[in-house]
């Protein structure tokens, strides 16, 4: 995997390295005051360089895509299941 791999998995779900790197800008400049938006968006490409955060970004993506799946498939076969449920009278429901 590599930097460009990682940022495309990111972009592919409407996350931009500009966005990330905000989110540090507003989180770090009350401790560094001189801190600039562009110091930021370097030291997050640089950390989506190394091998064990492009690893655990897939490990994620992979785990959201799961999970989605796995809901999309209970809920087709929720609908399923109403469409072909038996209407009982009331008084024969148990």
């Amino acid at each position: 995997m590599s930097y460009e791999y990682a940022e495309t998995l990111l972009n592919r779900r409407g996350i931009q390295i500009e966005s990330i790197a905000d989110i540090v800008f507003q989180l770090q400049l009350k401790y560094y005051p001189h801190l600039t938006m562009e110091e930021c968006v370097e030291s997050v490409k640089a950390v989506l360089q190394k091998r064990e955060v492009q690893y655990t970004l897939l490990t994620g993506i992979a785990l959201d895509d799961l999970v989605a799946g796995l809901a999309a498939a209970a809920s087709s076969r929720i609908a399923h299941r109403s469409l072909h449920a038996k209407h009982y009278p009331a008084s024969l429901d148990v």
